[in-house]
């Protein structure tokens, strides 16, 4: 068809499209701190899951417009690590 309204297909906003569509940091990984989790961009970011990775790099993306959640990959799956300024009230 060359003229006229064609449809749109709608795209899904999961939390896969998301974390896909994040920033990735500066060399794509951090290193996990004991008790503290990743530092990115200054600011320390946390989650349980992360205890699994301590000493070792894992991929981390974030969210310019959500400065206090980033998304760290850890065992395969991608985790939000939340860090002392996030709302931590649920979405």
């Amino acid at each position: 068809m060359k003229h006229g309204v064609q449809a749109l297909r709608a795209q899904k906003f999961d939390e896969a499209f998301l974390i896909a569509t994040m920033v990735g940091i500066p060399g794509d990984t951090a290193r996990v701190q004991p008790a503290r989790g990743v530092k990115v961009r200054g600011d320390y970011f946390y989650h349980a899951d992360l205890d699994y990775a301590v000493g070792k790099d894992v991929m981390v993306r974030f969210d310019p417009m959500d400065p206090g959640r980033v998304y760290a990959e850890v065992g395969g799956k991608w985790v939000p690590c939340l860090s002392k300024y996030a709302d931590r009230s649920p979405v």
